[in-house]
C-alpha cells in the first residue's frame, strides 16, 4: 500500500470517483519503480453519511513484483469511513459524525489498543538508531491539529510498515 497526498478527484458519469495521483512512487519494500497494474473499486463514507465509490490504482513493483494499492490520504487502510470522520471521533468532536455509536466506540477501542504501537513506529521511522526508552515520547494525548491521523498513518505505511488493525 502507498498513501498519497497529492491527487485529484475526477467524478465519472457512473458515480465512481477516479483518483489521479500527482506523485511518483517507489516500492516500500525494495525502493524500485512501480508501474500501474490495474484498478480497484473502494467504498468510503464521509462523516456526514455520504457514500462514495473510488477507483484506485494498483501498482506493481518492477523488481520484486509486490502489488501496492495507491490509497489517497482521505481514506485509512481497512476502515470504511474517511479519515476526517474517524479523527473527529478520536478528538472528541463527533457531534456532526453520523456513524453509529457502536462504530464510534469501535474506533475509540481500536485507537486505545494501537496508540502506543503507532507512536513507537513513528518514533523509530523518524529517529532510526536513537534510544527509544525516553519516557517523554510516550504521551497518550492526541495532537490537536487537523490531519494528525492521516499524517501518522501515511508515515507508517509509506515506510513499509503496517498500521496496526
Amino acid at each position: 500500500m502507498v498513501i498519497i497526498t497529492q491527487f485529484q478527484e475526477n467524478s465519472r458519469e457512473d458515480g465512481l470517483i477516479y483518483i489521479i495521483s500527482e506523485e511518483v512512487h517507489r516500492c516500500p519494500k525494495c525502493e524500485d519503480k512501480l508501474k500501474v497494474k490495474d484498478y480497484r473499486e473502494r467504498q468510503g463514507w464521509t462523516k456526514y453519511g455520504e457514500k462514495r465509490h473510488y477507483l484506485l490504482r494498483r501498482l506493481q513493483c518492477k523488481e520484486c513484483g509486490a502489488i501496492h494499492i495507491e490509497l489517497p490520504d482521505i481514506l485509512l487502510p481497512y476502515k470504511r469511513y474517511n479519515t476526517e470522520a474517524i479523527e473527529s471521533v478520536l478528538n472528541g468532536d463527533d457531534s456532526d459524525c453520523v456513524a453509529s455509536i457502536r462504530t464510534k466506540k469501535r474506533w475509540l477501542s481500536w485507537y486505545e489498543r494501537i496508540w502506543l504501537q503507532m507512536l513507537l513506529l513513528l518514533w523509530s521511522i523518524t529517529h532510526k538508531g536513537q534510544d527509544l526508552s525516553r519516557p517523554e515520547i510516550i504521551n497518550r494525548e492526541k495532537p490537536k491539529e487537523a490531519g494528525w491521523l492521516k499524517t501518522a498513518v501515511m508515515a507508517i505505511i509509506n515506510s513499509g510498515e503496517k498500521v496496526p488493525t
